[in-house]
């Protein structure tokens, strides 16, 4: 294993509707030699495989996007461009045709930070590069082992969030691509302590009955962090946000129940529905 040049690092300014400072920091790129990146099809067809990581220097844990808030790009310089999700350890699995070109990486679940490098993928190979970080306190939504899971389901959880203020106002970016008008967000939420099925927990919103959700739930998960979720049975919308100072941040993803996966079996979710998101405390309706 050998740690490569710095690569650059970027911190969006605008998140969730509050402005934080941007800071540039060095980030460390280790070539791992993985057997396991290796596939008979881009041996075959002369494209290459990336197999990468993005981890938290700090915690040795991966720092990923979960619910679409990250997603690895890697455009060769014809253009020539291939996109996937970078999942919620910081793994990421690209396909694509080999050559010199740029790798960006947006991994923190709040869409807020960049990590571009200038690569060259050699044709008809495998390669594996993980990215140390230094996360922050707004990264940590998906930052987790990938033998545990996010969710805290205990009442004591519950409990503090309904301490700090059941109300919340909740305002969003554009969502992009475009929500469809036939799945309406609301405009604010109260969370209740009404059992929704184990570690879930019912909730009120500024929705009227024509909305087409059939359940609205949410539950804590570990650190500062929570998850809303309408569901009509076949689509869903799921807000995923994290304290930030008095308020909330973090991102809001449309799914529904069809898994798209690519030639190699790589899970697409490419092109669904994302926003951010953010909240603050209000006076219940």
């Amino acid at each position: 294993m050998r740690t490569l040049p710095k690569v650059a690092f970027r911190s969006a300014c605008a998140i969730a509707f509050a402005v934080c400072a941007c800071q540039t920091q060095s980030v460390d790129r280790v070539h791992s030699p993985d057997m396991a990146c290796r596939s008979d099809h881009v041996r075959n067809t002369g494209r290459a495989l990336l197999c990468g990581q993005v981890v938290d220097k700090a915690s040795g844990l991966g720092v990923g996007g979960g619910l679409l808030g990250g997603n690895a790009r890697f455009v060769r310089e014809d253009g020539v461009e291939m996109n996937g999700p970078i999942d919620p350890d910081g793994s990421f699995s690209l396909n694509v045709a080999g050559g010199p070109g740029t790798l960006t990486l947006e991994w923190s679940c709040r869409r807020g930070r960049l990590l571009t490098d200038t690569l060259t993928l050699v044709p008809g190979t495998g390669t594996a590069l993980r990215f140390l970080v230094s996360a922050e306190a707004a990264d940590t939504l998906c930052r987790v082992n990938t033998r545990e899971s996010r969710a805290d389901p205990s009442r004591d959880a519950r409990d503090r969030w309904l301490r700090a203020g059941g109300c919340w106002s909740v305002r969003y970016q554009p969502w992009q691509p475009q929500l469809g008008s036939e799945y309406p967000v609301p405009t604010w939420v109260q969370l209740t302590s009404l059992d929704a099925g184990p570690g879930d927990w019912q909730f009120r919103d500024s929705l009227d009955s024509r909305a087409p959700w059939r359940a609205r739930l949410w539950h804590p998960l570990r650190g500062d962090s929570l998850e809303l979720v309408w569901s009509t049975g076949f689509a869903a919308v799921t807000l995923t946000l994290g304290a930030a100072g008095d308020s909330l941040s973090g991102i809001g993803l449309w799914t529904f129940d069809v898994v798209r996966t690519d030639s190699l079996g790589f899970i697409d979710n490419s092109g669904l529905p994302t926003a951010t998101v953010s909240a603050r405390q209000t006076v219940c309706p």
